[in-house]
């Protein structure tokens, strides 16, 4: 499980890499929803992250992809927060090229 943490709103990544797995089970969806509700997080996003076409998930994994994720979301409220901004242009004029643009950390870094 990797996640990000965007304000009040965390971005879980759920994975058995390097093994492909099957849909998430609403059961572990809706248990790490009601988890993060109950640390005041607004709006978790979660990612089934598949990996390739695989086996449902065992009871074994499940349960561990969900202290996982409870884990992960108990360490976000940790950690320092910091602004980032992202933006796009598109130039025909320069026969399209595209740019996207981010800053973090105060720091601009350019995608050409």
């Amino acid at each position: 499980v990797i996640g990000l943490l965007f304000g009040k709103n965390p971005l879980l990544f759920l994975s058995l890499s390097p093994h492909g797995m099957e849909d998430i089970p609403n059961y572990m969806k809706n248990d790490i929803e009601q988890y993060a509700k109950n640390r005041n997080y607004s709006k978790p996003l979660i990612v089934d992250c598949h990996n390739a076409m695989g086996e449902e998930i065992s009871n074994e994994d499940g349960e561990d992809m969900l202290k996982a994720a409870k884990s992960c979301l108990d360490t976000l409220i940790t950690k320092d927060s910091f602004p980032i901004e992202f933006g796009y242009a598109n130039s025909v004029l320069l026969k399209n090229l595209n740019m996207m643009n981010k800053k973090i950390l105060n720091q601009m870094i350019l995608i050409l």
